[in-house]
């Protein structure tokens, strides 16, 4: 990102990468409680999220625990949109001469990544 930030900065453009962050992609899938398609049938994200196994299950939640503990604001993956959406607010804000060049930035726009 770097080298082409540089190499192009002259003519106008911006070379950065942006991170989407956590993003739920089980999106139209049947859940683990195999109930229904919506949130409405499980406590968080993290609970409805899909695993095949209880191992990738337990996996997935001691995941979560530790995202947690790195950003205690974390509530769980967000969808396709929200990453949409964030990542455009980057964009938007971003500018060859705004020192964001050749960067690679979260979905947020800094280096925190949840």
């Amino acid at each position: 990102m770097a080298k082409y930030n540089a190499a192009y900065k002259k003519d106008g453009i911006l070379f950065m990468a942006i991170s989407p962050g956590l993003v739920s992609t089980a999106e139209g899938k049947t859940c683990r409680c195999r109930t229904t398609e919506t949130l409405s049938c499980c406590r968080t994200q993290v609970d409805h999220d899909l695993a095949d196994t209880d191992e990738e299950y337990a996996g997935n939640q001691a995941m979560i625990a530790q995202f947690a503990d790195y950003a205690p604001d974390f509530k769980g993956p967000i969808t396709p949109q929200e990453s949409v959406q964030q990542i455009l607010k980057v964009i938007d804000n971003s500018s060859p001469n705004s020192g964001a060049g050749g960067s690679f930035v979260s979905h947020l726009g800094t280096k925190q990544w949840l």
